[in-house]
């Protein structure tokens, strides 16, 4: 065997250099499974609105995928990789960034639908999309029920949708309010045959009510005491006003 001087690479070394070089670029061989499982994240993003994460109340299936991206963040990726990721799942290597921007995009998905149905997302919809919205609110309650709620995060909640942590009362209460403020404001109550979504809503409410539909003594109070006058066009009531 020839002499080897201090200033030579051990074989061994170089080898297993050079593997580690070679597995830091795309490899046709890997590209297949990498992509799949890359797949696999992006849909999970793309549901839930956050990153996967690890605990023994989540699913095996969430930990393998957070432990997927966690081997990405600590690899030291090609560019070629880590052009393929910045693309499907900007932010995977900075997850606060992350879960900072998929929270806010669920705030703002939350207020389109409140403000178009007035009613929370349930996880009964026939529209994935809406039963996984269902599914983080709850989930969102739940953390800030229990102190788990970063401040900033119920501040924005509390501005872009006021009444997300209510309860079943204090929602409806907050829709009696809001028909009395519409009443205030426009000098009539809401119509039935407006061409505003958000107004046909609160209309629809009104009729509810005057149908009796989950309604309570105290209930019956608190609008003859916010909305004067909500029995008028009930049967048996009082007339609608002429126009």
């Amino acid at each position: 065997m020839g002499a080897m001087t201090t200033n030579a690479m051990p074989a061994e070394l170089a080898a297993l250099d050079t593997r580690r070089k070679q597995q830091r670029r795309p490899d046709p061989s890997h590209l297949d499974t990498w992509m799949e499982r890359l797949g696999r994240v992006e849909a999970f993003v793309a549901a839930t609105g956050d990153f996967p994460r690890s605990s023994h109340a989540l699913p095996m299936s969430e930990t393998l995928l957070y432990r997927w991206v966690l081997t990405q963040r600590r690899r030291g990726l090609s560019p070629a990789y880590r052009t393929i990721l910045d693309e499907r799942i900007p932010g995977w290597d900075d997850p606060v960034h992350l879960w900072d921007q998929a929270f806010a995009l669920r705030v703002q998905e939350l207020k389109i639908y409140r403000d178009a149905y007035g009613k929370w997302p349930s996880l009964r919809s026939t529209d994935p999309r809406v039963a996984a919205l269902a599914g983080w609110v709850n989930n969102t309650r739940t953390a800030a029920k229990e102190g788990a709620l970063a401040p900033d995060r119920q501040a924005l909640l509390d501005s872009q949708v006021p009444g997300w942590n209510d309860t079943v009362e204090q929602t409806w209460q907050r829709t009696a309010r809001e028909i009395a403020e519409f009443t205030a404001r426009n000098g009539r109550k809401p119509s039935s045959g407006s061409g505003e979504h958000s107004e046909r809503r609160l209309a629809r409410w009104t009729d509810d009510r005057r149908r009796g539909r989950n309604m309570t003594p105290e209930r019956d109070a608190f609008l003859d005491d916010v909305l004067p006058g909500w029995r008028i066009g009930m049967k048996g009531g009082r007339p609608r006003m002429a126009a």
